[in-house]
Parts: structure tokens; sequence; C-alpha cells
């Protein structure tokens, strides 16, 4: 059989031999997407997994009618079985070469193949049990790009490209604009090219933010960054670059930190209100809990005739 390929980040998309392949459900699309990065697994688990609603001879029997399904496809022989698993041929998935590309510290291949969040765009009814599995799986990969991400705008500014490193970190800021790390470096690369206007509006937005969302106040070194660009005193370059993040660990300024301070101080640029755009400070502290990103749900969409 010609090489397959499966497109997995972003909206999904099934390959074979570089021509697109309609399949017929949507269940079929993710039980192939599921064996493929899973790996062999028992008919009983994609039972559970895709009809999670049913009783198991239920789930069993729409498992066999989605593998007959299959086998009326270009693609019949991918999938291989051995008593009671179920397990796929050789296949390649841009997932894999996502984490390849990672793990030989090729960040530029690696950030070309994240087109979006695993499998954006497929919802499938009653398979709670898979979208659990989908959300971990999302997540996870997700995390390696934002650290890819930010190595890339790290690498970027070391070699002088100070418009490249900021436009990567504008990117991370579009996907949960609540961190507040990459709106002090944004807010730096903008200073160092010239653009001090930029910087201190993208101060106010932050302050504006954290005020809404969280009802607290910018970090103490992203307060003195703003009163340096404000005040034209920022070293170019700057004499300490950024700390790369620790490898397997999720940035998440605000949210990560304890935020120990008792209500909220002010701005720290000449009282409450300070130079610098703001407005009232916020009041005092409330809990807070890990924010996530607004999902994206664009329609489902694969080449070929709509799936069911």
């Amino acid at each position: 059989m010609s090489e397959v390929r499966l497109r997995l980040l972003g909206a999904p998309a099934l390959e074979q031999a570089g021509r697109p392949l309609a399949l017929p459900t949507r269940k079929l699309l993710g039980l192939l997407a599921y064996l493929a990065l899973e790996g062999p697994a028992p008919r009983s688990k994609l039972a559970g997994l895709f009809w999670s609603e049913q009783d198991e001879a239920t789930a069993r029997g729409n498992l066999r009618r989605e593998l007959n399904r299959l086998r009326h496809t270009p693609i019949a022989t991918l999938l291989q079985t051995d008593r009671d698993l179920l397990q796929l041929g050789p296949i390649q998935t841009d997932v894999a070469e996502f984490q390849t590309h990672l793990k030989e510290g090729a960040l530029e291949p690696a950030l070309a193949l994240y087109r979006g969040p695993l499998l954006l765009g497929l919802e499938l009814s009653g398979a709670e049990g898979f979208a659990e599995w989908l959300e971990a799986r999302r997540e996870e990969l997700a995390r390696l790009w934002r650290e890819a991400l930010q190595r890339q705008a790290e690498h970027l500014e070391a070699a002088h490209d100070l418009r490249g490193a900021l436009s990567a970190r504008l990117t991370l800021l579009r996907e949960d604009e609540l961190q507040e790390l990459h709106h002090r470096e944004a807010m730096r690369l903008h200073a160092l090219l010239g653009e001090r206007e930029a910087a201190l509006a993208r101060f106010a937005r932050l302050q504006e933010l954290l005020r809404k969302e969280l009802r607290l106040e910018p970090l103490p070194e992203t307060l003195a960054l703003a009163r340096q660009i404000e005040q034209g005193t920022l070293a170019t370059p700057p004499a300490h670059p950024p700390t790369p993040a620790p490898q397997g660990v999720a940035l998440h300024p605000p949210l990560d930190r304890a935020r120990a301070r008792v209500g909220p101080h002010g701005s720290g640029l000449g009282g409450p209100a300070g130079h610098l755009p703001g407005g009232a400070a916020g009041g005092g502290e409330k809990p807070v809990a890990a924010r996530v990103c607004p999902a994206q749900r664009p329609l489902f969409s694969v080449a070929g005739p709509a799936l069911r």
C-alpha cells in the first residue's frame, strides 16, 4: 500500500500517496488518530473510549461497524488485528515528526509543523472517554509548542533578530494574554526597537487585563521595566538576556505566583495612577484558578465528502 499520512496538528486530514483521502465518519478518523498516537489497543478499551455511554456489548458492536467501514476504503490493509488487539501498519503523522524535531533541537521545522491544537474541530458525540484523552494530549503538545516558541524567541534575540523575537512573543500572547512574562518581554523588545509608545501601550494592556480578570497589579519587575521605558533609561542591549524556561515546566505567570501580597499595591510609578496608562487599582486579592485558553472551534473539515 502506498504511503499514508495523518495530519493531526490543527484541522485533521488524511492523505494517501500525497492525495487527500476522505473517511466515511468522524469516529473512524478519531479511531485512526488514537491508534496512530497510542499504538496497539484492545477492542474493549476502544469501545469504551468512543461509545462511553453504551454498555460493552453495544459499544463493541458499534466498533465492529466502524472497522467494517474502514475495510471498504483504500487504506483497508492499514488496520492490523492480533486477537483482541487493534493496531495500524506503517503510517506517518505530523505529531511524530514534531516531537522528533524537538528532541533534535530543530525548533524551526518543529514550529512549522504545529498548525494548531491536536485534532482541531473534531468533536464526537457520546465519546467522553475519547474527549478526556484528547484534552490531555492536546495540552501536552500545546505545552511543547509554547516552550519551543519561547526558546525560539530567545535564539532570535541572541542572533539580533529583535523583530522576529517580538513576533514570537506576540504569538505566545495570542495563545494566553494573561502570561505576564511574555508581556514584559514584548515591552522590552518594543523598546529596544525604538517603539516606546508600543511598549507603554503593551504595559497598559497588561495592567487592564490583570485588574479586570484577576484584580491584581503587575509584578515589581514589570513595573520597573515600564519605568525604565518611560524614562528612556532601558539598557541597550539588555545586560541580561531572558532566562530559558526549565524543560518540561509550563510557564504561567501571573498564575504560578502565589501573590503573597495582601491586597493590591499602587503602580509604583508615582502613585496609584503614576505617569503610565492604567486606571484605578484593583480591589483585594481573590483565589486564582488555572486559566484555560478558549478553544478555537472552526468548522470541521477533511478533504472529500462531508463526514457524518
